[in-house]
């Protein structure tokens, strides 16, 4: 068996190294990212980000970005045809690989829903491709960028790489689409272009050779922290042991609490397109970041927290000031709201904190956001008494269409659930008095509950006794298939049931009557949300945005 030397600079010899002077090389790169039928890929583009400086260094260059399955396959066969006569030889693969346990494919873009009977002729097969490297008379790196986040799979198939046997001459290297491609990239620093010495710069790849007996993991490489920058003054806090085993929002919640170089690093390499991953790329750049303004350095060693940078920007946004989200990263949103409110209180602009601007700052939002709810109390009793004049109009008139008008009006009134009752009372009178044809083609109409149904409804000879509710049903399911940007924005926001729940018990306090504060939205909930956005002037949607949330919590959490 081969002894594995842990030096990596010498795992394959000098002869690796792809400077220009080495004789002429071949190489395979290919990054898909723009699946048919898979998930998406980020961080796999590859070919262009590699593709002049292999040309540079005296390889014919093989592969591209985005290959279908025929596409593939042809610059994998026109790269083995040139590998028989090549002195030295690179492959990097990156992208959704398939395995059913014995073999394993790199997927083409236009794969749509393989099965085992079909998965052959998905992309290309790894374990084909070692045997044509094995059978060259030349030393080989084959890089594997693995795309970590699942996709729906027929029986049988999973996402991922088999066991591979290396043959000789072939050192094999694996790991996150992210940190191949950096290895990509890390190598225009590398000495002779050592794809190994990259790796190991890179960190967290794992490196195998034939006979090894277990591949080489290669540690994160350690990052020296500036001695300007003071450590907080609070416990350290530890990520925890089953880290790998949470969903990813379990994991950024974890992550960002410990908010450590380590840690972030961790969440990328779990999640590398993930929904907090340019939040993790920023905060990891900011820890590793050694600060030469001595403002910064001052602001550092105050020593804050997650939970404090996020009260920072919870005051701001109070304030209306956009840090462009409340994550308790500090990014150029929020480094130029602590600039615009740093000009409008008449102390230096520097986009940093000091000691004694915080407190100035919590003392400030505390105070627009008692003047905000004063005037939300103003702006409520006056909406009080629109609501009780109309309903008293609405009473008088006692008619489908007065109870509609008040309902238009006032979706969240008052008197709003008293109107719906009404109004359904009126139709199910309206329904005893129809024509016992025409009740049974409303009746058949309602009970499929489809737009096309209610259509026919109306089309049919003669005046229905009901068509105006249909219209009115066709006009309710037209709006709940159209994307709602105030959900999306909500979930966006990522809120545990923890929050939500101070979100409720915030309603209740305000006499909102949220319903039970169990931490679900549901509709009694949304009408309390919209009540308490009227009341303050806010965007009425009934979902929670960042503003919302801002006013909410500003005094609560504290």
């Amino acid at each position: 068996m081969r002894q594995l030397l842990f030096a990596l600079p010498f795992l394959l010899g000098p002869s690796l190294t792809l400077a220009q002077d080495q004789a002429d090389g071949v190489a395979l790169v290919v990054g898909n990212s723009d699946y048919a039928g898979f998930k998406n890929v980020t961080n796999a583009e590859l070919f262009s980000n590699s593709a002049t400086k292999l040309g540079s260094m005296g390889f014919t260059l093989f592969g591209g970005q985005d290959l279908q399955v025929d596409a593939l396959l042809e610059e994998a066969d026109a790269f083995t045809a040139d590998l028989m006569d090549a002195d030295r030889s690179l492959v990097v693969l990156a992208g959704q690989f398939v395995t059913d346990g014995r073999n394993s494919w790199f997927v083409g873009t236009d794969t749509v829903d393989p099965s085992l009977m079909t998965v052959a002729r998905s992309g290309l097969q790894i374990e084909s491709l070692l045997t044509a490297l094995s059978l060259a008379n030349t030393p080989t790196i084959l890089a594997l960028g693995v795309y970590p986040r699942e996709s729906e799979y027929a029986p049988g198939l999973r996402n991922g790489i088999a066991d591979l046997e290396i043959p000789e001459g072939v050192t094999l290297v694996t790991g996150s689409v992210w940190r191949v491609n950096e290895m990509l990239v890390e190598m225009d620093e590398t000495p002779g272009y050592d794809p190994l010495v990259a790796a190991e710069k890179v960190g967290r790849l794992l490196i195998q050779r034939s006979g090894d007996d277990a591949p080489v993991a290669i540690d994160t490489p350690a990052v020296e922290t500036p001695a300007t920058v003071a450590a907080s003054p609070s416990a350290p806090v530890e990520l925890p042991d089953n880290l790998s085993s949470l969903d990813e929002q379990s994991t950024w919640t974890a992550v960002s609490a410990v908010d450590t170089e380590t840690a972030y690093a961790r969440y990328l390499d779990r999640f590398p397109g993930g929904k907090h991953a340019s939040q993790a790329v920023a905060r990891l750049a900011e820890l590793r970041r050694a600060p030469s303004d001595p403002n910064a350095v001052a602001e550092r060693a105050l020593g804050l927290d997650l939970q404090a940078r996020q009260a920072v920007q919870r005051d701001l946004t109070v304030l209306g000031f956009d840090t462009r989200g409340i994550d308790g990263i500090f990014g150029t949103g929020t480094r130029g709201a602590i600039r615009g409110w740093q000009d409008r209180t008449g102390v230096t602009e520097t986009g940093y904190l000091t000691a004694e601007q915080i407190p100035a700052l919590r003392a400030e939002a505390r105070a627009r956001s008692a003047e905000l709810e004063a005037q939300a109390a103003q702006r409520r009793a006056e909406q009080e008494r629109q609501d009780r004049a109309l309903w008293q109009q609405t009473q008088a008139n006692a008619s489908q269409a007065a109870y509609s008008d008040y309902l238009e009006q006032f979706p969240d009134g008052l008197f709003a659930e008293t109107a719906r009752a009404e109004i359904e009372d009126i139709r199910q009178s309206q329904q005893a008095q129809a024509s016992a044809e025409d009740r049974a083609a409303w009746n058949e109409a309602r009970e499929r509950n489809r737009i096309n149904a209610y259509r026919a409804y109306i089309e049919r000879p003669g005046e229905g006794e009901f068509e105006q509710e249909a219209r009115t049903r066709i006009e309710e399911l037209e709006a709940r298939d159209r994307p709602n940007p105030a959900a999306q924005r909500e979930a966006q926001l990522g809120m545990d049931p923890i929050t939500l729940q101070l979100v409720e018990s915030r309603l209740a306090a305000e006499g909102l009557d949220p319903g039970a504060v169990d931490g679900q939205l549901d509709d009694q909930s949304r009408r309390a949300i919209r009540r308490y956005q009227r009341d303050r002037g806010l965007n009425v949607t009934g979902f929670l945005d960042q503003a919302t949330v801002s006013r909410m919590l500003v005094d609560a959490i504290r």
